[in-house]
């Protein structure tokens, strides 16, 4: 259950999570239950706040950002659909726009290490990853639809794959480091 592996993510982490559950009643009569799940890791300098919501859209968003100097380059990375995979087995599920060979390399690599690619080859998790610089401040975010079998195990692999790329940026990229918890 959900509940379960937020609980040993909290005590792994030596944080707390949060559930949060909503009743939204609708003109036809009947209610929708909306539970969200949160919590934020700390790492290193940064956080990394995760968010699942059950009821209304089933939605997972992580979301992590550190203060850097020098810009880190913007990359999106999507999956091909679970049918297109299922009918083209061969081709590669992953589609990465970046302008830069080492991050698009460091970005497949941090999935392959979390877990996240071994994820979506055996369920229908399509995730969205983007890293966006803004200013003196690059935030990488992780947004993918629950409706899939086993959604639990999304929540340790989405939260390495963070770590990593943090741990790449810290060593690779000049980072402030001053607290930027979200």
């Amino acid at each position: 259950m959900i509940e379960q592996q937020f609980q040993n993510l909290a005590e792994t982490y030596n944080c707390k999570w949060q559930n949060e559950t909503y009743r939204v009643d609708v003109e036809s009569g009947f209610g929708i239950e909306i539970s969200y799940y949160t919590i934020t890791i700390p790492h290193q300098e940064s956080g990394i706040t995760i968010r699942y919501e059950f009821g209304n859209h089933n939605l997972a968003k992580i979301k992590s950002s550190i203060k850097t100097v020098n810009a880190i380059n913007n990359f999106t990375l999507t999956t091909r659909s679970h049918f297109s995979r299922l009918l083209y087995s061969k081709a590669n599920i992953w589609q990465i726009k970046c302008k830069n060979n080492v991050l698009e390399k460091t970005v497949l690599n941090c999935l392959k290490e979390s877990g996240l690619a071994r994820l979506a080859q055996t369920e229908a998790f399509e995730p969205t990853i983007k890293g966006i610089q803004n200013n003196d401040t690059y935030t990488l975010t992780t947004e993918f639809y629950l409706g899939f079998n086993n959604k639990e195990q999304s929540l340790f692999p989405s939260l390495h794959f963070h770590q990593l790329m943090l741990d790449n940026f810290n060593r690779n990229y000049d980072v402030i480091t001053e607290p930027n918890i979200n």
